[in-house]
């Protein structure tokens, strides 16, 4: 441009789309770093890329609604609705999506399908590494997030990510989250 002579289709093309990545990746990080829901969003998906859920639809479009539902529930889990009452138990919560996961009666058993199929998918050594992992780092893993806690290989990840998507679908089939918001 400098010399006079407008680039080619091709050159504009790329030099275009680099400056608005670089452009929305600047915004991002100021967004995130100053709104409180966007650093706690950052705890599941710390930077300004594809979703590693949004990947894996593509590869496997068999699991787009799992998909789609996990990043809906990700939305509702970083939300403040304030207390929320579980249309099945009755019980009152601050976070509705931690209550199915963690607590409701009504999801026991789904519950116990998920613990044992880690246990026999991924083997004693992830179950263990998994159940010792704090509430927000077992979402973190729930939600494929880009951080790794377990330090776990590709293969394991994508189990476990898997996995998770199977029991966060039953939210969606047995808890009415409409209700909620």
């Amino acid at each position: 441009m400098e010399s006079g002579v407008f680039p080619n289709k091709y050159t504009w093309k790329h030099t275009y789309k680099q400056q608005i990545a670089f452009h929305e990746s600047l915004s991002w990080q100021q967004r995130s770093e100053t709104s409180s829901v966007l650093k706690e969003f950052r705890t599941v998906h710390n930077t300004l890329s594809i979703f590693n859920l949004w990947t894996l639809s593509i590869k496997n479009h068999s699991i787009l609604n799992q998909c789609r539902f996990a990043v809906y529930l990700i939305g509702i889990y970083f939300a403040d609705f304030g207390r929320l009452q579980c249309h099945r138990c009755g019980f009152s919560s601050e976070n509705i999506v931690l209550h199915y996961i963690y607590e409701c009666i009504h999801s026991e058993s789904d519950r116990q399908t998920f613990w044992r199929e880690i246990q026999i998918k991924g083997g004693p050594n992830i179950f263990r590494k998994f159940t010792a992992l704090n509430i927000q780092d077992q979402i973190s893993v729930m939600f494929s997030s880009d951080s790794n806690p377990l330090h776990a290989t590709d293969k394991e990840q994508g189990l476990l990510t898997m996995i998770s998507l199977r029991f966060l679908y039953k939210v969606k089939l047995t808890f009415d989250i409409s209700q909620h918001v």
